[in-house]
């Protein structure tokens, strides 16, 4: 990856390449153990070293934009009506919609273009859970 970042200028002509640690997410492919992060960057110093290119870039390197958090339209405990859009990743999960927000419901059987009833179990993040309720 130095060598290729090297090659076509990365950081130089174009914008840098970023090279990420590998974690595991519950529900992620997780095709090999995850290293410290400690490890990961001791690993990339020395990649530095041997190599003669910067692969450890904070994170001003690449024009991040701190933008305000979205409003959240749902609260806690909170009865919503949705509709049903796609299915989920996991399982007998579904994907609904209310309030231009997308809400995960899992052990939901309805068709799509169902209308439901959901509690919103959890709001964290802009990330909505629901319960199907009936």
């Amino acid at each position: 990856m130095a060598r290729f970042a090297r090659e076509i200028g990365a950081g130089k002509t174009g914008p840098y390449i970023g090279i990420q640690n590998m974690l595991n997410y519950r529900f992620g492919r997780n095709p090999i153990d995850q290293v410290s992060m400690d490890e990961f960057y001791a690993k990339m110093k020395e990649f530095e070293q041997k190599y003669g290119e910067k692969l450890v870039i904070d994170k001003h390197s690449f024009e991040v934009e701190e933008l305000p958090e979205l409003p959240k339209p749902f609260r806690k405990g909170q009865i919503i009506e949705a509709e049903i859009v796609l299915p989920g990743r996991i399982g007998n999960e579904k994907l609904a919609v209310a309030c231009n927000r997308l809400i995960s419901v899992p052990n939901c059987y309805k068709e799509e273009g169902s209308k439901v009833r959901l509690k919103i179990k959890r709001t964290k993040h802009n990330i909505f859970l629901g319960e199907l309720l009936g």
